[in-house]
């Protein structure tokens, strides 16, 4: 059996969605659904992943799928947009990713191989490494401008940033601007001369914009009463405005503006966010998961918006283990902790999932990505007149 997957509509309440092997269940179940016919729409797809932990995601224009499992891990696990594997990138340590501005390069930081690597999303093949200098250890990596920069840190705790070419050549460590607590890197869209960094997991958490035009320079910093502790991510929102952020603590995602790193509003989610993805298609859309032991463990909102556009419960949803397609019509979702499967969710037209009633007991797919079977015959999806609670 499953974990419960709950999705909540944004209007007219709550619309609970428990796998439950019992058909008599799903029956009573399905016959809350009255009135006309309604169009179907894709049931959330759920696949178990052959990895024991997630670092990075990232989804392109060719329904690719990109997995990392950091420091350790043995490369890049790629998966269709139905959440089959397709394979694996042999860059062992594969860590922090980065699509280029034009979605046809991924950039890897290889930390085992002391390297910086681009991948073409079309073939799926290397075809640039970047060599860093002895003892380096990349984790994170960010396309700012002409240049590549990359976070260093081999020990999981104080690292330094550094920057190389994307055409090639001589890479460059920065030890002048301070070392971060496992440092955490987003470039801002728009913006050829701006990095953010962030210290990953610490208590308390800290933040910083540098001016990377020349020798990189702190613009602005936010103190620990601002953003709390324990951060887990952050994405920047596609107009390059705000910053959104996860941190354990305080009990909602965060947002601040990059210019100064000042507050500029809240996404009100719950209790200890763990990760976050935003997407310009639609207008814009945030991504805000959590780990939670009751209620949703994901919402979805309007860029800029306070009430989500619909809540979904697809387990603790991992740190890096969020990020939508380019299209904005599918949010891929990992959830799981060191020790546990770590299973994927796939949600289609995330923005509308209020609008969804899923009736179904699931058996996840194998490690190989094979298609999902139901065994009480009840898979039914629809769009409803109002929301229902079907337990």
């Amino acid at each position: 059996m499953g974990s419960p997957l709950v999705v909540t509509a944004d209007q007219g309440g709550p619309v609970a969605l428990r796998r439950r092997a019992v058909v008599a269940v799903c029956a009573v179940t399905l016959g809350l659904i009255t009135g006309a016919a309604q169009p179907a729409l894709a049931a959330p797809t759920q696949v178990t992943l052959p990895i024991s932990g997630v670092y990075s995601t990232e989804a392109d224009a060719h329904a690719h799928l990109f997995v990392s499992q950091g420091p350790g891990g043995p490369g890049v696990l790629v998966l269709d947009d139905q959440g089959a594997v397709l394979t694996t990138i042999a860059e062992a340590g594969a860590s922090g990713m980065t699509l280029s501005p034009d979605g046809n390069t991924l950039y890897v930081a290889d930390a085992n191989g002391t390297q910086l690597v681009a991948i073409d999303t079309a073939t799926l093949t290397v075809t640039r490494t970047y060599p860093l200098p002895a003892g380096s250890c990349p984790v994170e990596v960010a396309s700012v401008g002409s240049k590549l920069w990359f976070a260093s840190d081999c020990d999981g705790q104080f690292g330094v940033i550094g920057s190389v070419p994307v055409a090639g050549g001589t890479a460059t460590m920065w030890p002048s601007i301070g070392s971060t607590y496992s440092p955490y890197l987003r470039a801002i869209p728009g913006d050829a001369s701006s990095l953010l960094v962030a210290a990953r997991g610490q208590s308390p958490a800290a933040i910083e914009r540098l001016d990377v035009s020349g020798t990189p320079t702190i613009k602005a910093s936010v103190p620990f009463a601002t953003i709390g502790s324990n951060l887990q991510d952050m994405a920047v929102t596609p107009d390059g405005k705000d910053v959104v952020i996860a941190c354990g603590s305080p009990y909602y995602h965060q947002v601040l503006r990059t210019s100064d790193l000042s507050p500029d509003g809240v996404y009100p989610s719950s209790n200890y966010p763990s990760a976050v993805a935003k997407t310009a298609a639609g207008g814009g859309l945030v991504a805000a998961g959590l780990v939670s032991s009751s209620g949703p463990s994901l919402y979805v909102y309007a860029l800029g918006g306070t009430s989500p556009l619909a809540t979904v419960s697809p387990g603790d949803v991992s740190p890096g283990g969020l990020t939508w397609a380019p299209t904005g019509d599918r949010l891929y979702v990992i959830g799981g902790t060191s020790g546990q499967s770590h299973v994927l969710t796939i949600l289609t037209d995330p923005a509308h999932l209020g609008t969804l009633l899923t009736a179904r007991a699931s058996a996840l797919t194998s490690p190989t990505g094979s298609a999902v079977t139901s065994s009480d015959n009840c898979a039914t999806t629809a769009r409803v007149p109002r929301a229902r609670s079907c337990t």
